[in-house]
């Protein structure tokens, strides 16, 4: 036999419910408790595997990383907005005939997009500006990793008269 004292809103509650289903009290208290034991146990069973018990650290940490990323689509919405020139920098291509990212010639950082959900990476658009386009070439963008960006092109400013 058990004794048990319950909070008047709980005791309201408990009576309202078992009023308007018609189950006593001491069923649904029964039923009550023995979900909340099994619901505790589960969570200390050990697993033959481990498992991610917290998925909110891990969305906790992606988004930070989102934020820190961010910072850097700041730099590049300055860019856009300055219509800063860039251009290959030769001094990164190492003269080995490989292919690095980048362009030669003018080129003007258009927006960025971010990777978030596929790669975690945030990636410069831009515009090859160098020639006249017209047609399809003149919608052309090239999307380079932001990381990649920093390391193969450089600003180049326009000559003061």
């Amino acid at each position: 036999m058990l004794s048990l004292r319950l909070p008047p809103e709980l005791q309201s509650q408990l009576e309202h419910l078992s009023s308007s289903t018609g189950i006593p009290k001491n069923t649904i208290l029964v039923k009550a408790l023995a979900e909340h034991l099994k619901t505790i146990e589960l969570g200390e069973i050990p697993l033959e595997e481990p498992v991610t018990e917290h998925a909110f650290n891990d969305y906790v940490r992606r988004r930070e990383e989102h934020a820190e990323r961010y910072k850097n689509a700041h730099v590049i919405a300055e860019w856009s907005n300055r219509n800063v020139i860039f251009t290959k920098n030769p001094s990164k291509t190492g003269g080995t005939g490989e292919l690095t990212p980048g362009s030669y010639g003018r080129n003007v950082v258009v927006g960025f997009c971010d990777g978030f959900y596929r790669d975690e990476n945030l990636y410069v658009i831009s515009r090859h500006i160098s020639y006249p386009s017209y047609g399809t070439a003149a919608l052309r963008l090239d999307i380079t990793r932001y990381e990649d960006w920093i390391e193969y092109m450089k600003a180049v400013e326009p000559r003061r008269a």
